[in-house]
């Protein structure tokens, strides 16, 4: 077979998987017939990681600029308590395990949006 025939060999395989992968996408999916993207993200973050249920966009918009303008306190605590069975740990791993369940993270955060302030203090304890 001549170079130049192989060449147009791939060309067009390529040109048919593309094809057939944009066909796919448009037929099977509504990733090409939205007006409003962040519409059908929000839709399809819903029907597929939340499960069902009510959905409105303009809704959560507006909950989300009201949450951007209010003001916020929050805390915590992270610790770890890692176990491993016996046949798993030798002196090496239980010293790193004994270091990471010793291991506390606190934090504290504030937010003013309306006067521009905000602070966050973490701890790192071992």
């Amino acid at each position: 077979m001549k170079k130049s025939t192989k060449i147009i060999i791939a060309v067009v395989s390529v040109l048919l998987v593309a094809a057939i992968v944009f066909a796919v996408l448009y037929f099977a999916t509504d990733l090409f017939k939205t007006k409003n993207p962040k519409k059908a993200f929000f839709e399809n973050l819903e029907k597929y990681a939340i499960g069902g249920g009510s959905f409105n966009y303009s809704e959560m918009l507006e909950k989300a600029k009201s949450k951007q303008n209010s003001t916020f306190e929050g805390n915590g605590k992270i610790s770890m308590n890692i176990e491993l069975g016996e046949d798993l740990i030798d002196e090496e791993t239980e010293a790193i395990l004994n270091i990471v369940n010793k291991m506390e993270i606190n934090y504290e955060s504030k937010s003013d949006p309306k006067k521009f302030k905000f602070k966050y203090d973490n701890e790192f304890k071992i």
